[in-house]
């Protein structure tokens, strides 16, 4: 199957091309659709696909319904599509296209700096490669083939090496522990209320690992 990619002009190959090691993503700060921001550090601890499009160009248009499918297929194993557009672009034709595709994966407005941070290339669309520890793994030019998406980002998705289910709780343990030290006051202060309607039950506190505490009920 052939690539199809829209060349504006010609650079240099990308650092993931050119074999270099990975490293770590740059941190991305974007505006939505409707002026919201994204942040690429509020997806840590998933698989993300970084996905430079714009409207007029017609190899973008014809991956996102893949995109879509992906970010359907493999939701739950972590993954996390973002489309970041590349100008000249028109806010209300982004708008009318991701309603009418249905685009289910948030969509940021982008500029050619914002693609410089990632490589030098003027190609479109680029889809950057983002493992669960925010290093980046890959950057593929043109439209991402699905044998691609076999080698390059299903190992990844496989990987449990990090758990992104435990991120948001790596994030800020000390002030969840307040507020956990707070909740269990409140529940030592309902105690009697606990065993008269719950005959023969138990509050345990437990501390996961790297976690806040949590409550186990033990029944005898």
């Amino acid at each position: 199957m052939k690539r199809i990619v829209v060349v504006l002009m010609f650079a240099a190959l990308p650092f993931a091309a050119q074999g270099q090691d990975a490293r770590q993503a740059p941190a991305l700060v974007l505006k939505d659709l409707q002026g919201r921001k994204v942040r690429s550090s509020d997806y840590r601890g998933k698989v993300v696909l970084i996905n430079f499009w714009a409207t007029w160009c017609p190899p973008c248009r014809k991956e996102i319904p893949d995109l879509i499918r992906m970010q359907r297929q493999y939701r739950g194993q972590g993954l996390q599509i973002i489309g970041v557009t590349y100008p000249p672009q028109r806010l209300w034709e982004v708008r009318r296209f991701v309603r009418r595709f249905r685009v289910n994966y948030p969509v940021a407005l982008g500029t050619k700096r914002t693609r410089r941070l990632f490589t030098a290339t003027e190609n479109l669309p680029i889809t950057v490669i983002i493992d669960r520890n925010g290093n980046v793994r890959d950057l593929i030019q043109g439209i991402l083939l699905p044998e691609e998406f076999e080698q390059k980002i299903k190992p990844l998705l496989s990987d449990a090496t990090a758990d992104s289910s435990l991120f948001p709780y790596l994030c800020d343990l000390q002030s969840a522990d307040a507020v956990l030290e707070r909740e269990l006051d409140s529940i030592a202060s309902l105690q009697p209320f606990q065993q008269r309607l719950v005959p023969d039950v138990e509050l345990h506190r437990h501390r996961g690992h790297q976690a806040p505490d949590v409550f186990m009920i033990d029944l005898n």
